[in-house]
């Protein structure tokens, strides 16, 4: 099969018009919604979904809903959203990741025969690049084998890492894997989603999202590894794309955002200095 290319703009939509990338180009799939914050996917404004899909029929691009683990509190309110989503944009809306079974078996239920991808945080083998084994060991896989799981027909399961189970992967399921960022992992709080605020009432886990992910980050070096802690989820760069059993590449459009964001700190430095 001839490698599938998709562009990812989950967790950073607002970034949707200033895509200036080769990669973009290139890419078949577009990703929309959010991976790690149920608050941030319904944060999203009607009119930022609706140029969002505007923006993939002109683009000629496939889209693709990312859904992520919703809270107890959020659960109806994310559900709504999908169904919302899924009813209005159908011509263009074909495919669902799903981050959990719950949304799994939700959005089989709905019995609209989408193609239904296994998301990455479903994975929760260790894939930190401090150890010396920097590979996810890729159980769900095993589960997969027959091409369903938990009796839903999945069309494929996303990665970050590649384990030697990858190769064991029937031709019943595809493989996409997520670059340049790997994802290591993530937390219900988002420390910098309280920013401006008051001690006494940073942290909330039912407080709006106040989109301080679009305007802050933090960046870690440990061990000789960086890290990008962006809204919950801690990243990491540097993962080369190996050969094996890979069917889609998902590239993440935060990676772009930030590197233009520091390429125009260079400038602007290089102005004052002269």
């Amino acid at each position: 099969m001839e490698m599938q290319y998709a562009y990812s703009l989950c967790d950073c939509m607002e970034e949707l018009e200033k895509i200036e990338s080769e990669t973009f180009g290139r890419a078949e799939y577009l990703y929309m919604g959010s991976y790690f914050c149920d608050l941030y996917f319904i944060g999203i404004s009607q009119s930022m979904w609706e140029e969002s899909f505007s923006f993939a029929r002109r683009n000629k691009k496939t889209a693709v809903l990312v859904v992520p683990t919703p809270s107890q509190r959020n659960m109806e309110k994310l559900k709504e959203t999908i169904c919302k989503l899924l009813r209005e944009n159908g011509d263009v809306l074909k495919e669902v990741a799903v981050n959990d079974f719950g949304m799994l078996r939700f959005i089989d239920g709905l019995g609209l025969h989408l193609s239904v991808w296994c998301g990455r945080l479903m994975s929760r083998e260790t894939r930190d690049p401090r150890y010396p084994e920097f590979v996810q060991s890729n159980k769900l896989s095993q589960r997969m084998a027959d091409g369903t799981l938990c009796g839903v027909r999945v069309k494929g399961l996303e990665l970050d890492t590649l384990g030697k189970e990858t190769a064991e992967i029937t031709d019943k399921t595809m493989v996409s894997l997520h670059i340049p960022y790997t994802y290591i992992t993530m937390g219900r709080y988002c420390e910098l989603g309280s920013i401006g605020l008051p001690p006494e009432k940073k942290f909330r886990l039912w407080d709006t999202c106040s989109r301080s992910c679009q305007r802050f980050w933090n960046v870690y070096r440990n061990d000789q590894a960086d890290f990008l802690k962006y809204g919950r989820a801690v990243y990491a760069e540097g993962i080369q794309v190996p050969e094996g059993n890979i069917h889609r590449l998902i590239y993440n459009g935060i990676f772009d955002k930030i590197h233009n964001l520091e390429k125009e700190d260079s400038k602007a430095e290089r102005r004052r200095r002269t």
